[in-house]
């Protein structure tokens, strides 16, 4: 079965929301002013997952690993069907804390920080399941980091009372969530999919990263949404890690996708044969950055039988609006989206003209 033949009753199943839906257009039952205009749910958070669950959309959210990993939070063993499972953060970076660069975003960013007790930029692989748990939204910082997606920073200035963006809180947007929470809430739209995306080296293997791909295939079997999930990653060695250990689990239906790296080797012509052809005897879907689309590649990927969908790494607003509007051109399965209600827009007026 096609991990998008099951998705043709939603009128958005092509898109897949960037790591939750992270910006969503203000409501009438929010109760805000007139002048705000978006609202703003925290990345890889349950609050951005449920908004884009509820919405139609898939999802797409990074896991994480903190080393040895533990069974315990707040001193207790969880469990699902009376088996423990292990503490996986759903979390992009590697550290919490400011970026150290960002390009531009200047440095600033990181949506979650460490308690004050510890310094900034921590390595969350080294750092105790306590520490990550206790880890406190960075209200301000994250509005930095939205600011090239929704408006100037006049329009996002926490002290200007005109401001168009409000940023969510509440307890679901203000922690870090663990992949066993996001399998919980994905069962309750048996027609949704996960995009869970291994948070390892992009080339290479790291011993701290050793059993990841394991856990996360192991939960997924455990929890029993092998059909609603595909693993991706950018690491060859971590996908065919993760392809090996699910086929000698016997989970048949799990989908593995490939991300590749920007401005790498996707359309040289030297290269691309070998991109391709790995993908075609490892996984299922690549996934390349907007900007590197062309109906040549798409073609080529198709006759291999594989799905396409491109990622933004990262765009402005208008400039997300333009590559999507291209990628649907050049015929892609799907589109990775900061903003869902433009793809949803951009797809809708699409659907008309055909």
């Amino acid at each position: 079965m096609s991990i998008f033949k099951s998705l043709s009753k939603s009128p958005f199943t092509r898109v897949i929301t960037h790591r939750g839906a992270q910006i969503r257009k203000a409501r009438p039952e929010d109760g805000l002013p007139d002048h705000v205009k978006f609202v703003i749910h925290p990345e890889n958070t349950m609050a951005a997952f449920e908004e884009s669950l509820n919405r139609g959309h898939d999802i797409e959210l990074d896991v994480n690993t903190n080393g040895a990993d533990s069974f315990k939070r707040d001193g207790k063993i969880v469990e699902h069907g009376g088996k423990p499972v292990p503490f996986l953060p759903i979390f992009h970076d590697d550290y919490l804390g400011t970026l150290p660069t960002m390009g531009h975003l200047n440095g600033k960013g990181n949506p979650f920080k460490a308690p004050s007790a510890l310094r900034s930029n921590q390595w969350l692989r080294y750092l105790p399941t306590k520490v990550i748990q206790n880890a406190k939204l960075d209200v301000e910082g994250f509005a930095e980091r939205m600011l090239y997606k929704v408006g100037n920073a006049e329009e996002t200035n926490p002290n200007n009372s005109k401001k168009i963006v409000v940023l969510d809180t509440s307890e679901k947007a203000s922690r870090i969530p663990t992949l066993d929470e996001a399998f919980t809430l994905l069962k309750l739209y048996p027609e949704r999919k996960a995009f869970v995306e291994l948070k390892t080296l992009t080339i290479g293997y790291d011993e701290d990263f050793k059993g990841l791909a394991q856990k996360v295939v192991d939960l997924i079997q455990h929890m029993g949404v092998e059909k609603q999930v595909t693993v991706l990653g950018f690491n060859r060695y971590i996908l065919e890690e993760a392809s090996a250990y699910a086929k000698q689990k016997g989970l048949k239906h799990l989908k593995l996708a490939y991300d590749v790296e920007p401005d790498s080797y996707l359309n040289a012509p030297r290269t691309r044969p070998e991109t391709l052809g790995w993908a075609k005897k490892h996984v299922h879907v690549v996934l390349p950055w907007y900007r590197e689309i062309t109906k040549d590649f798409v073609d080529s990927a198709h006759s291999l039988g594989l799905k396409v969908i491109p990622y933004p790494w990262p765009e402005t607003r208008e400039q997300e609006k333009i590559e999507i509007k291209r990628a649907f051109k050049n015929g892609v399965d799907a589109v990775v989206s900061n903003i869902p209600s433009d793809a949803e827009e951009i797809l809708g007026k699409q659907k008309k003209r055909a």
